[in-house]
């Protein structure tokens, strides 16, 4: 990295570095613009005409500021995105020429594993945006769809990248549904809860009508009864076995615990323990495992629930990582609204204000925008009414009713 500072500081001045003489002069230069000095015989040594030695944080940072960056850790970040914007740009090159082959080595080839994940959402999205779903169904059979070795932020990352486009672009591969490499990295990574009753209600229609994976066996029937719920209709019967329950992923697991709320349970110890094997409070939990949960709790307004989640159940809330923050903030709203619920109204604008929508994922931000208009109507802050019943009606949900939402807090 320091090599390339070199060159761009060499590039910002406008002349070849070879001798003394150059090296005073660029002293000069350095001095004038970002009137920090450095000695012709530092740069002497940079340059190689002198014996080297380490240079310090704070020349670096000098020249770093020479070529316009605020310091050295800036023109990193910023020689990183550079490197990224030229592997963006051979790809663009060979989307353009139309050699497939070509472009799946070039993901291959990546030189980490952040570039390959921006180079396969460009090419998923390129594929997707030019009406070439043939390509794109393709890539979920090709060696460089890697997406499941991936850190599961990253998971989530292309997941919302790629699935969004859905909400505007109508599947005809219709294939795909039975990948599973797709069904895992688009369908039940971007949960579309808004459109439940548009494409993504009729892509889990098609997925429960044929057993693939027992986890997205599970998660479509989840996906379907939440739908049910949410359009007041009977519930479906959920009778998986526990064994094969507790072998599932915890936020999968939560969902569970979620959709057998719907369906009347209300002995959550007992259920907690069918679902995890374990009694709760015989340690702290990760936060995902409650993630679902937190969700349905907010949507239906089960202060039973709402005070067992925040009352009965420890979890841990330390050294997150990227995509848990959407938990947090999540059960943030949980919080705001037990103390709402139960009149606590001080130490709720202690907890709004710690609240930020925007950590929350797309797919269910609409939702929780509302939520958290609703809570926050009852402690005297200056909300947008309008605005709260538009979401309302645009989300267009019969258990959604003006009714609900007037006796919410009630």
């Amino acid at each position: 990295m320091q090599e390339r500072l070199l060159m761009a500081v060499r590039d910002k001045a406008g002349i070849p570095i070879r001798n003394r003489g150059d090296c005073e002069v660029l002293s000069d230069l350095i001095l004038e613009v970002t009137d920090e000095f450095i000695s012709y015989n530092t740069l002497r040594r940079l340059y190689g005409m002198a014996s080297a030695v380490k240079p310090r944080r704070q020349t670096l940072d000098v020249l770093a500021a020479f070529c316009g960056f605020l310091d050295y850790q800036e023109f990193c970040l910023s020689s990183s995105v550079v490197a990224r914007w030229k592997a963006s740009e051979k790809m663009f090159f060979l989307l353009d020429s139309g050699a497939v082959p070509d472009i799946l080595d070039a993901v291959e080839s990546a030189s980490d594993h952040a570039e390959r994940m921006d180079l396969l959402i460009q090419l998923s999205r390129e594929f997707l945006l030019t009406g070439q779903q043939e390509k794109f169904a393709g890539l979920f059979d090709s060696s460089s769809f890697q997406v499941l070795g991936w850190e599961y932020s990253h998971q989530l990352h292309f997941g919302t990248a790629v699935g969004l486009l859905f909400r505007k672009i109508q599947l005809r591969e219709w294939e795909l549904l039975d990948n599973l490499n797709f069904l895992e990295c688009v369908y039940s990574t971007f949960v579309d809860y808004p459109n439940l009753n548009g494409f993504y209600g009729e892509w889990t229609d098609l997925v429960r009508k044929k057993s693939r994976a027992a986890d997205v066996d599970v998660f479509a029937k989840c996906i379907h009864g939440f739908r049910a719920f949410l359009n007041q209709e009977a519930l479906p019967l959920f009778d998986w076995p526990d064994a094969l329950i507790q072998g599932l992923h915890p936020i999968l697991r939560s969902r569970v615990f979620a959709v057998n709320c719907m369906a009347g349970e209300s002995d959550f110890d007992g259920l907690w323990k069918r679902i995890h094997g374990s009694a709760r409070k015989q340690s702290p939990v990760s936060i995902l495992w409650i993630h679902e949960i937190s969700f349905f709790a907010l949507i239906s307004g089960n202060r039973d629930l709402i005070k067992w989640l925040i009352e009965d159940l420890s979890f841990e809330d330390k050294n997150l990582v990227y995509f848990e923050f959407h938990h947090r903030h999540l059960f943030l709203l949980v919080h705001l609204a037990h103390l709402v619920l139960n009149g606590h109204h001080s130490k709720a604008r202690e907890v709004v204000s710690q609240f930020d929508l925007m950590q929350i994922r797309i797919g269910y931000r609409e939702f929780v925008e509302l939520i958290w208009l609703r809570l926050t109507s009852e402690l005297d802050m200056p909300i947008d009414r309008a605005a709260m019943e538009s979401l309302r009606v645009g989300l267009n949900y019969p258990r959604l009713s003006k009714g609900w939402l007037d006796s919410y807090c009630g």
